[in-house]
C-alpha cells in the first residue's frame, strides 16, 4: 500500500510540475479570446492604403452574418486555389524525397 502511495505522489508531482512548466512556456502568448495588441508589422499592408480608404470604418463590424457571408465568399472564390496550392506542395514534397526501390525477394525452392 505504501508503494502505490509514494507512486501516486510522484505522478502528482510530475503533472503539477509539467503544467507549471507548460504555462511558463505558453506566457508570451496572449490569452485565448484576448484582444489582440496593434503590431505595425503585421499591418504594413494596411499603410499602403489610401489615407481615405483606412479612415472608413468597417461597415459590417457588428454584423454577426458577415462571418458567415465571408466563409461563403472564401468558398466560391478562394478555395480552389487553397486545395490547388496544397496539391502543388504535396507533389513537390514528394519529389523532393529520395526514391526508393523495394528489394526483390528472393525465391527459394521449396525442398
Amino acid at each position: 500500500m505504501k508503494a502505490v502511495a509514494a507512486a501516486l505522489a510522484v505522478c502528482t508531482s510530475f503533472l503539477a510540475a509539467s503544467v507549471v512548466l507548460a504555462q511558463s512556456r505558453n506566457s508570451d502568448k496572449p490569452a485565448v479570446g484576448a484582444t489582440p495588441t496593434y503590431d505595425p508589422a503585421i499591418y504594413a499592408e494596411l499603410q499602403k492604403a489610401p489615407e481615405k480608404a483606412r479612415n472608413r470604418a468597417n461597415p459590417l463590424q457588428n454584423d454577426p452574418d458577415a462571418v458567415t457571408a465571408g466563409a461563403i465568399l472564401f468558398e466560391q472564390h478562394c478555395a480552389d486555389v487553397m486545395v490547388t496550392l496544397r496539391e502543388v506542395a504535396r507533389r513537390d514534397r514528394a519529389s523532393a524525397l529520395p526514391k526508393f526501390k523495394a528489394p526483390r525477394q528472393a525465391r527459394f525452392s521449396g525442398s
